[in-house]
C-alpha cells in the first residue's frame, strides 16, 4: 500500500465484555475485502503517551515501538499477528513519513497476516478493555466511532462459567455462586461504564449491537453497521465460516499451540450463523443463578431490550456475595483504576519488570 492509502485507513472500535459475540462480528468483517479487524490488542491506546509526540521516527525509535507494541501485548499475537521483522520492516519503508496514527495504521496492517490487504480502507478494532478509558480513546482516535455489543447477562454468565470449567481452573468452579456474583457484577460494570460514557463522549459515535440480534437477523444487522460505520455490506460476510473451517482444518495439522487454541475456543465460528447460543441460560442455568445474575444486572439488562422472563430482582444476599463484592471491588475497580491512573512511565515501569525478558529485539522474527 502506498502512505496515502495508508493515510486514509479509517479505525473504529467494537467494544464490549468478554464472550459476547464479538469474535464472530470480527470474523464476519474479515470477509470484507476493505475491512480489517483484529482482536483484543489495546495497543493503540497504551502506547499513545509515549509515541504520539515523536515527530522524527528513526530506526531506533521504530525498533524501541516494535518492542513496546509486543510488551504491551495482551498475548494473542501469536494466534493473528505476522511478526516484529514484518512490522519493522514496513515502519522502516515509511519512516519519512511516520507519525503515531500511522504507525498504529501499519501495525494494524500487520494483523490478519494470511489477507490480502491492497484494498483495505477501515480497521474495525475488537476491544474487551476499553471501558476503563474509552473516554480517552474518543480523543486519541477523534474520527472514530464505537459499535457496543451486548449480549443476556445470563448467557454471557453461563459461556464464561463454561470456559472456566473447560480450562480447569477448579479453584473458580468450587466457588460458584461466588463466581456468578463475580461475573454478574463484572458484567453490569462494564457496560454501566460504556453507557455513561457514552453520554459523556457523545451518542452519535456509537451505536449499539445485541449479539441476539446479529445472529437472528445477520444481514439486517450488518447493515445497520455498515450504515453507521460508511461502508458498503457485502454479502460475503455471511461466509466466514466457510474460511474458518478451512483455516481449522490447517491449523490441527500444524504445531502452533495458540492457534489451536484460539480455533478451539471459538469452534462455533466453523458453523454457519445461527441462533443456536440464544437463551442458553433458560435450560443450563439453576434458577439460584440466574437469579443470582439477573438481581444484579436487571436495570442495566432492561434497558438493553432484554426481560426477566421468570427471573427475580429480589435474591437474598448471601455471605458468598459479600466476599464476591470485596473482590471484585479489590482486582476489578481499584487495581484496573490505579493502573491506568498512574503516569504512563510507571505503567512501562511494571511492563519492564513484569515481562522485559520475554521481549528481547531478536525474538519473535
Amino acid at each position: 500500500m502506498t502512505i496515502e492509502q495508508i493515510k486514509s485507513i479509517q479505525i473504529h472500535f467494537v467494544v464490549s465484555t468478554a464472550r459476547t459475540g464479538s469474535t464472530l462480528l470480527s470474523s464476519m468483517f474479515n470477509m470484507h475485502p476493505n475491512l480489517l479487524s483484529p482482536v483484543e490488542e489495546p495497543f493503540a491506546f497504551n502506547l499513545y503517551y509515549k509515541y504520539n509526540s515523536i515527530k522524527k521516527w528513526d530506526t531506533t525509535v521504530i525498533n524501541e515501538f516494535c518492542y513496546d507494541f509486543y510488551l504491551f501485548s495482551e498475548g494473542v499475537l501469536d494466534a493473528q499477528f505476522g511478526s516484529k521483522n514484518e512490522l519493522a520492516l514496513l515502519l522502516e519503508e515509511h519512516k519519512e513519513e511516520l507519525n503515531y496514527l500511522i504507525a498504529v495504521k501499519i501495525a494494524y496492517l500487520c494483523f490478519c497476516p494470511d489477507r490480502i490487504k491492497n484494498n483495505i480502507t477501515m480497521v474495525i478494532d475488537k476491544q474487551l478493555k476499553f471501558h476503563d478509558f474509552i473516554e480517552k480513546v474518543a480523543v486519541f482516535f477523534p474520527e472514530s466511532k464505537f459499535v457496543i455489543l451486548t449480549r443476556d447477562p445470563r448467557d454471557n454468565a453461563l459461556v464464561k462459567m463454561k470456559r472456566i470449567v473447560r480450562e480447569g481452573d477448579h479453584e473458580n468452579v468450587f466457588d460458584r455462586k461466588n463466581n456468578y456474583y463475580h461475573l454478574a457484577l463484572d458484567w453490569n460494570r462494564e457496560y454501566n461504564l460504556l453507557y455513561s460514557k457514552m453520554k459523556e463522549i457523545g451518542e452519535q459515535r456509537f451505536l449499539q449491537l445485541r449479539y441476539e440480534d446479529l445472529v437472528e437477523r445477520p444481514e439486517e444487522e450488518l447493515k445497520r453497521v455498515a450504515n453507521f460505520l460508511k461502508f458498503e455490506y457485502k454479502s460475503i460476510m455471511l461466509d466466514y465460516h466457510q474460511v474458518i473451517k478451512a483455516k481449522a482444518l490447517k491449523i490441527i495439522n500444524t504445531e502452533n499451540v495458540a492457534k489451536q487454541h484460539f480455533y478451539e475456543l471459538h469452534k462455533s465460528l466453523t458453523e454457519k450463523v445461527n441462533t443456536n447460543k440464544v437463551g442458553l441460560w433458560k435450560s443450563n442455568l439453576r434458577d439460584k443463578d440466574a437469579n443470582i445474575v439477573w438481581s444484579i444486572c436487571h436495570e442495566r439488562a432492561m434497558q438493553m431490550g432484554y426481560m426477566p422472563e421468570g427471573c427475580e430482582i429480589d435474591c437474598p444476599k448471601s455471605i458468598a456475595y459479600f466476599v464476591a463484592l470485596l473482590k471484585f471491588w479489590l482486582f476489578k475497580i481499584v487495581v484496573p483504576t490505579t493502573y491506568y491512573a498512574v503516569p504512563f512511565f510507571v505503567r512501562y515501569f511494571i511492563k519492564k519488570i513484569k515481562y522485559g525478558r520475554h521481549f528481547k529485539q531478536d525474538q519473535y522474527a
